[in-house]
């Protein structure tokens, strides 16, 4: 077992790595138990008020805010959901929206993984890699690599 400190960006968006090659049929089912585990590990508790902020005068009603009114972490982060209205091509309305938080106050979280989690996290990593699947969403995996390396070596 090794600890690794996650940011919360690492952990909301290593769910979709892996449901990425889920998806693709890539996991046999070691590797989907390890992957359930991990989701598991990886939650940040938090739940968003029901009501949004109130703007402030001359403030813009969109994005509507959210703030979160539970879990510890997510309120050190001043975490937070950002709903915006748009228009798609048909003119329908829908909204759109985002978690935010506030990145120099995310002090990350030690989580305890196994080494076969650890092993599956960077295989999926170096696979996506060497088929230069990465994209520039998938920027936070530089910096997960290199936790997921040191540990690997411990």
């Amino acid at each position: 077992m090794r600890n690794l400190n996650l940011t919360i960006e690492e952990r909301i968006k290593t769910p979709f790595l892996l449901n990425e090659i889920y998806q693709k049929g890539g996991l046999s089912l070691g590797m989907l138990s390890d992957a359930q585990n991990i989701l598991r590990k990886l939650t940040i508790e938090r739940e968003f008020n029901s009501e949004p902020e109130k703007p402030k005068k001359g403030e813009s009603l969109y994005p509507k805010i959210y703030k979160v009114k539970s879990g510890e972490e997510a309120k050190k982060a001043n975490m937070r959901l950002e709903v915006i209205v748009t228009r798609n091509e048909q003119g329908m309305v829908q909204e759109v929206s985002s978690v935010r938080w506030d990145t120099e106050k995310d002090e990350g979280k030690e989580i305890e993984f196994s080494e076969d989690e650890i092993k599956l996290l960077a295989e999926l990593i170096k696979n996506k890699d060497e088929k230069k699947e990465l994209k520039l969403e998938d920027g936070y995996l530089v910096k997960l690599n290199e936790k997921l390396e040191k540990a690997e070596k411990k």
